[in-house]
């Protein structure tokens, strides 16, 4: 026959062991942050890391959920965090997010994105006159965004082969390709995977690349930023984007 005593002891150590289990499923739950990210270039293959670290499970190992938004380069990036619409943007150029913080604008620098430009290239249509970027005196070549880092690149590209071309803000990859394919611009700049097929199709030419050029090598010329708001509010959760972040990239 069972005791009393026996019984409510089972009972007790039954309910506590319920109570653990609900305790560590509500816990989870709440483990599991939100982050929105605003990442410049869909596709870009420089920027793929929050998807596809969030596609391994990386984020979600650290307890983070990365809700993604995508811009059309680093201005826009810079925009949604600077407004608050974003906890973290992804590849702004350092020129611009230095500029945005000496003007007041509540960013900071959370990590380096990229040291040196070698993913940017330009490039032309197959059938244009345009053999080399030192034939590119007076001519439209496009970038990004003002700030970025391919704008940053097409610069310096310009002063290293003494010429002077005519910059044009063109956006991301695709909608520049139809610019410069249908012949408004007359060179247009990518980064992979964007145009590799079409160059090995031989539609297009490159004929430079950021790593042509040797003051940028070992810059750090894209930084990851987030808001000054963020970062006082949620500055557990960027340490954990960080470190999956990192596990990503190995």
């Amino acid at each position: 026959m069972t005791r009393p005593a026996q019984t409510c002891s089972k009972a007790l150590a039954a309910a506590l062991a319920l109570f653990v289990a609900l305790f560590a499923i509500l816990g989870g739950a709440r483990a599991q942050d939100t982050l929105q990210i605003a990442i410049g270039q869909h596709g870009n293959w420089e920027n793929s890391a929050p998807e596809l670290g969030q596609r391994m499970g990386f984020f979600k190992k650290h307890g983070l959920v990365l809700d993604l938004l995508y811009t059309q380069g680093s201005a826009e990036t810079m925009q949604a965090v600077i407004a608050g619409s974003a906890d973290i943007g992804i590849g702004v150029g350092t020129p611009a997010a230095m500029a945005a913080f000496a003007r007041g604008a509540p960013v900071l620098a959370l990590a380096n994105h990229t040291t040196g430009a070698p993913a940017a290239y330009w490039y032309v249509p197959a059938n244009s006159p345009i053999k080399s970027f030192k034939d590119v005196d007076g001519k439209t070549v496009g970038f990004s965004t003002t700030g970025s880092s391919n704008h940053t690149a097409l610069l310096q590209f310009a002063k290293l082969n003494g010429v002077t071309p005519k910059p044009v803000a063109t956006g991301n990859p695709t909608s520049t390709f139809t610019q410069t394919m249908s012949g408004q611009i007359d060179v247009g700049w990518s980064s992979p995977p964007f145009g590799l097929q079409a160059a090995d199709e031989g539609k297009i030419r490159i004929i430079g690349h950021g790593s042509d050029v040797p003051a940028l090598r070992t810059q750090t010329v894209r930084l990851q930023i987030t808001n000054k708001t963020a970062y006082a509010q949620k500055r557990d959760a960027l340490d954990r984007y960080i470190a999956a972040y990192r596990e990503t990239l190995d």
